[in-house]
């Protein structure tokens, strides 16, 4: 339950596990828990969206549904989204780019790389029908959140330090072993069999963008954990949303 608590307060706004005094080794090695977290995300956003079709509302409650995940997380993989994509569009050097994504102000790649994936995960949200549209709420965060997983565990990281760095050095096989478990378990119980095969497209999607981006940067950051996880998470909103339509 440490490492739960400790991925929480990390990944989320939550009051939770602010004053646990932990070493990097601990903190690396909640990791494995980062799913979970995403479950408790998913199903805050899901319910929230019920709640709000229940009294009438319905392109607002989807909206309000992906609006929360940003507040939860207190926007922290939308930062990364951002400047990850002011530094791979300004097509520069690898040390250029990395020194533009390490820069806290916000480029013109940035913002239009965060609202392009926010409409369309508000807009395919929109065309999921009830009640698969709650599961893709629910499945989107873990799916994403174990990609993110994969991410750290499976590249190199590609600066010398960092606070991504800290999940890079302690995290190892068993962490990874852990999400896949729990987000298999998750999307198996919650939306057999299609959930099983939005994860295996989740996990394929973040592996294409980890690999294009490591060669890129010559490895991961933070920025890019934060990426890798918004867009995952859009994909399989996106995904989630072909498969109601075609079956």
């Amino acid at each position: 339950m440490r490492g739960l608590i400790l991925a929480t307060g990390f990944l989320t706004v939550l009051p939770v596990g602010r004053n646990i005094q932990a070493a990097e080794r601990d903190i690396g090695r909640s990791l494995g828990w980062f799913p979970t977290v995403g479950l408790i995300l998913g199903g805050i956003a899901a319910g929230w969206c019920y709640i709000l079709h229940l009294i009438g509302l319905n392109l607002a409650a989807d909206a309000a549904a992906v609006l929360s995940l940003v507040i939860l997380t207190g926007g922290l993989h939308w930062d990364g989204l951002m400047d990850t994509a002011d530094g791979l569009l300004s097509y520069r050097e690898r040390e250029q780019m990395l020194a533009i994504m390490k820069d806290s102000s916000v480029g013109a790649m940035g913002v239009l790389a965060a609202l392009c994936v926010l409409l369309l995960k508000i807009a395919f949200v929109f065309e999921i029908p009830m009640p698969d549209k709650l599961h893709c709420l629910v499945l989107a965060p873990v799916i994403s959140r174990a990609s993110m997983v994969y991410s750290i565990t499976g590249f190199p990281y590609a600066r010398k330090k960092g606070t991504g760095s800290i999940f890079a050095h302690h995290a190892g096989k068993s962490q990874l072993a852990l999400a896949a478990v729990t987000a298999a378990a998750v999307t198996a119980l919650l939306y057999r069999p299609w959930g099983l095969i939005l994860l295996a497209l989740g996990f394929g999607f973040s592996l294409l963008v980890s690999r294009y981006v490591c060669r890129r940067l010559g490895g991961l950051t933070g920025d890019v954990y934060g990426a890798v996880t918004e867009l995952t998470e859009a994909a399989v909103i996106i995904m989630g949303a072909l498969v109601c339509q075609l079956f």
